[in-house]
């Protein structure tokens, strides 16, 4: 049998255990909850112009009879 001395389960039971701070609780809580909060919605995309692709077109046009 093994002695108190060397029992596992008896010296965890001697290590001290730090009192539960209520402040620090609730900031870990608030923490979780906006980690896991969905997050905001996204902004609308810009309205896109077409620019150079107005140029791009009519080639794209001929590749694709081509082929």
């Amino acid at each position: 049998m093994t002695s108190r001395l060397s029992d596992p389960l008896d010296l965890l039971r001697r290590i001290p255990v730090p009192e539960p701070d209520p402040a620090r609780m609730q900031a870990t809580i608030t923490a979780a909850r906006a980690r896991f909060a969905d997050p905001p919605p996204a902004p609308p995309p810009a309205p896109r112009r077409l620019g150079w692709r107005i140029w791009l077109a009519p080639a794209a046009g001929r590749l694709r009879r081509r082929c």
